[in-house]
C-alpha cells in the first residue's frame, strides 16, 4: 500500500517512473481505460483481473483472473482492492481503480489522489513502450 506522492516519488506529471523499476512506469488513468475497455468493459472487468478463489479474498469472490493480472485485496479482510493512477486528477475523470469481492465490475473512484495523503493503494507497473 502507498501514498500516491509516494508511489509518484513526488513527480507530478503522467505515467511518471515513480517507484518502478527503470524500463518500467506507474500506470496511467487512461492505460487502466484501455486495459479495462481490452477486458470488456466496467462492467466485467474485475472478474477477469481478480485472482481467482478465496486464498486471499473473500467467500463469493467473483473471479476468473482470465487477464492474469492476479489482482489481490488491499487489506487484509480479503473485501477490496484499491489500485491508485499516477493521472494528475481532472474534473469528472476518475484516478483509482477499486475491486470488490462480490463484483465482477471495476469501478472508478473520483476522489482527487494528487494530495497524496488521502488515499493509499496498490500499484501496477507497466512496461515502457520502448522495451517491448
Amino acid at each position: 500500500m502507498y501514498q500516491w506522492n509516494e508511489a509518484m516519488q513526488y513527480a507530478s506529471y503522467n505515467s511518471t517512473r515513480g517507484l518502478c523499476p527503470v524500463g518500467w512506469h506507474f500506470a496511467s488513468r487512461d492505460e487502466w481505460n484501455s486495459l479495462t475497455a481490452y477486458l470488456g468493459g466496467e462492467n466485467i472487468a474485475a472478474k477477469k483481473l481478480k485472482e481467482a478463489g478465496t486464498k486471499h479474498w473473500l467467500d463469493f469472490n467473483v473471479a476468473t483472473n482470465e487477464s492474469g493480472f492476479s489482482a489481490l485485496p488491499s487489506n487484509k479482510q480479503g473485501y477490496q482492492g484499491y489500485w491508485i493512477c499516477s493521472s494528475l486528477c481532472d474534473p469528472g475523470a476518475a484516478s483509482n481503480r477499486v475491486m470488490w469481492f462480490f463484483s465482477s465490475q471495476l469501478e472508478r473512484d473520483y476522489g482527487c489522489s494528487k494530495s497524496g495523503s488521502l488515499y493509499e493503494g496498490s500499484v501496477r507497473c507497466i512496461m515502457d513502450d520502448s522495451l517491448t
